[in-house]
């Protein structure tokens, strides 16, 4: 599991809990790449290119919609293979 900040409806934060595989992929991402549980996903998911935690961060665009630069693709990408890493040596 892994903890991010989150807001709840009432716009108060709290911890939210991730759940992770081994490979650092959402566990209900299907093979397709959609999601499984879209219908119920939790807030957290929904909070999903908000920016308001790396791990939220879509690694393709900016929350209006711009492209990132090749460079924050880089260093988002680089935070994210830290972050797996660390995982697999738990």
């Amino acid at each position: 599991m892994h903890k991010v900040r989150a807001t709840d409806q009432d716009g108060k934060p709290h911890l939210a809990m991730l759940p992770i595989t081994e490979d650092g992929l959402c566990p209900f991402l299907k093979e397709d790449l959609k999601c499984a549980i879209y219908a119920d996903r939790p807030k957290v998911c929904k909070q999903f290119g908000d920016e308001s935690h790396w791990a939220l961060r879509c690694p393709m665009q900016h929350k209006d919609g711009t492209p990132r630069s090749k460079e924050d693709l880089i260093e988002l990408t680089t935070k994210v293979d830290e972050w797996v890493n660390d995982i697999r040596s738990l």
